[in-house]
């Protein structure tokens, strides 16, 4: 039996600011990119023929991609402002319990709208990594789970 194609329909995005306010910037996303990604070290010695790469610390971020869908949309995105910190959480397969949930502490790195002439308005906004540690803040959602 084939299994199920995953798509994002069913994504679900919020960031929880620091101070507790929670904002979904899910629902009507075109997309949600998000990278695992370490720094490294170059370790090559002089006799050595090849670079050797050492990993040194972690690196998360993510970009969300969104279709403008009114005014809710503009309260939402209005509160989320450039340099606000917190959490951004994301359930690829929804927020029911036992579905992957991924997500890091971040910070809101920059946010733009774009209205082209003749297609559907989007918000875009980047998140930073702000630290954490894995499985208490910081979630892959190829291993972590809602509950």
């Amino acid at each position: 039996m084939p299994s199920k194609r995953l798509t994002g329909k069913l994504l679900a995005v919020e960031f929880i600011k620091t101070g507790g306010a929670t904002y979904n910037l899910g629902g009507h996303q075109t997309a949600l990119n998000v990278t695992y990604d370490t720094d490294e070290a170059d370790m090559t010695a002089g006799s050595d023929n090849y670079a050797f790469m050492k990993p040194t610390v972690k690196r998360n971020s993510a970009s969300l991609t969104s279709a403008v869908r009114g005014t809710f949309d503009a309260a939402t995105w209005g509160a989320l402002q450039v340099g606000d910190e917190g959490q951004l959480l994301f359930y690829p397969e929804g927020k029911t319990a036992g579905k992957p949930k991924g997500g890091f502490p971040a910070y809101v790195k920059s946010k733009s709208p774009a209205y082209p002439y003749n297609d559907k308005i989007v918000r875009e906004a980047a998140f930073s990594p702000q630290g954490g540690t894995y499985g208490t803040d910081v979630f892959d959602p190829d291993v972590h789970v809602a509950s």
